[in-house]
């Protein structure tokens, strides 16, 4: 069974799906997987599951899941909600400024990087 630190790491970048959730650590996609019906247990899900129980590399694992998701049709990626976790990452916390390419969006009084 996985440790309790090993299912707290996040996936490599959070999985929308078309259920309208948000896969974002291991132990959200250890659920997700348990949650499947009959029907959908099938090979690329089990393959999520030996690299579970083995406590595969996180991105090895990452993919998989992400794999699986897509295989299944159930990858949602024209979803918003990954849209704004993207632009949320694309902020900087070093000076709250959003970045998009060579400009920068921010309040005023922050100087724009050379």
């Amino acid at each position: 069974m996985p440790t309790s630190g090993y299912l707290s790491q996040s996936l490599r970048r959070p999985l929308p799906t078309k259920d309208d959730g948000i896969l974002r650590t291991f132990a959200d996609a250890a659920s997700y997987m348990m949650a499947l019906s009959e029907d959908r247990q099938r090979e690329h899900w089990q393959r999520v599951a030996r690299l579970l129980l083995e406590e595969a590399h996180a991105h090895d694992f990452s993919r998989q899941v992400e794999l699986a998701l897509f295989y299944d049709r159930q990858l949602d990626l024209r979803s918003s909600r990954l849209q704004s976790e993207e632009a949320l990452r694309a902020i900087s916390p070093a000076n709250g400024r959003i970045s998009r390419g060579a400009q920068s969006i921010g309040p005023p009084d922050v100087p724009a990087p050379e």
